[in-house]
């Protein structure tokens, strides 16, 4: 009876495991260009990294006694015959060393384990984690597989960071070959957030799939799922980041206000130095609009737009800023 009681909880716990979410990923309309902006028609970074990972025990909920992450998190991901995109929003209003955002792929979509014992499995060649890091805009891979990341972008914001970064297929199937079908491809992913306290110690994580302990990083055994598809994505309306004021914080970017957001098209621009040219383009990348700005005040009014959502640029030659805007 003991035995089979040990069996029926052990084959419970594999269940837990094993579960998995999946999600479809859709192929870009317009070529993304990496620059951490997510300013191309078919991103959607809008679903949640929420499961709650305890780095020290295999208990769900705290990650240490007392602590929890200040952080949240929403990713996104797009594909082409060259490349796997992957987008990432962190809103934490702490940003530290420590805070990274882990990228974990199965390119077999292993499932391979010896559940219920004898944890962890041991990564195989297939199977792959990226560290990229906000503080440092590093990339990082613990199999050295940092030549797949084709390239990438961190961003500081006002109230987080955004990362978009573009994965090689090629060197991704290195050791798979490149006799690889894509539409209708299954593969090992998760992605992980680290949030850190003031002092750089890592407090908390925060997971896309994999809930209770952090063994991400020694099996695939926990990773969700994600089936390209050959269908071209479009922007879902529900997208909480695209009316989220967070202005770039980074050297190469002027201070800019744009005011009120949303708007009726009648808008007033903020910006440092009070000169540059405005551009005002749809999320298909169609420009709408082109103004000279001369004051740091600046009215604008847009004749003609659809409600919806847009990207608005200021280009004094020497800084960019760049900002969405809401037309109701």
């Amino acid at each position: 009876m003991k035995k089979l009681l040990t069996f029926i909880f052990a084959a419970s716990l594999c269940t837990n495991v094993f579960s998995q979410k999946s999600i479809t990923v859709a192929k870009p309309i317009t070529p993304i260009t990496v620059d951490g902006y997510f300013d191309e028609y078919s991103w959607n970074v809008n679903k949640n990294i929420k499961n709650q990972i305890n780095v020290e025990t295999t208990e769900c909920g705290n990650v240490l006694p007392g602590v929890k992450g200040n952080n949240r998190a929403k990713f996104g991901l797009l594909w082409d015959i060259t490349h796997l995109y992957v987008g990432a929003r962190v809103y934490d209003s702490q940003l530290a060393a420590e805070d990274k955002v882990n990228i974990f792929l199965s390119m077999d979509n292993d499932r391979t384990s010896n559940c219920p014992g004898n944890w962890p499995k041991a990564y195989d060649m297939n199977t792959y984690q990226f560290m990229f890091d906000p503080t440092t805009n590093t990339v990082m891979s613990p199999q050295g597989a940092e030549i797949a990341v084709a390239k990438f972008a961190t961003r500081k914001v006002n109230g987080g960071y955004l990362l978009e970064a573009a994965l090689l297929w090629e060197e991704l199937d290195f050791f798979l070959g490149s006799s690889q079908t894509l539409p209708g491809r299954k593969i090992g992913f998760d992605i992980g957030v680290w949030d850190a306290d003031a002092e750089g110690i890592r407090t908390s994580e925060l997971m896309w799939n994999q809930c209770c302990a952090n063994r991400n990083w020694t099996e695939a055994t926990n990773f969700g799922t994600i089936k390209l598809s050959s269908k071209l994505a479009v922007r879902e309306a529900d997208e909480e980041e695209a009316v989220t004021n967070m202005t770039d914080a980074t050297e190469n970017e002027m201070s800019m206000t744009v005011y009120p957001n949303p708007n009726k098209g009648n808008f007033t621009v903020n910006v440092a130095n009070g000169q540059g040219e405005l551009k005002i383009s749809n999320l298909l990348g169609e420009v709408v609009q082109k103004q000279t700005l001369d004051q740091v005040n600046s009215s604008v009014k847009v004749a003609g737009l659809t409600s919806g959502i847009y990207i608005l640029e200021v280009n004094n030659g020497a800084k960019v800023s760049t900002q969405k805007i809401v037309v109701e």
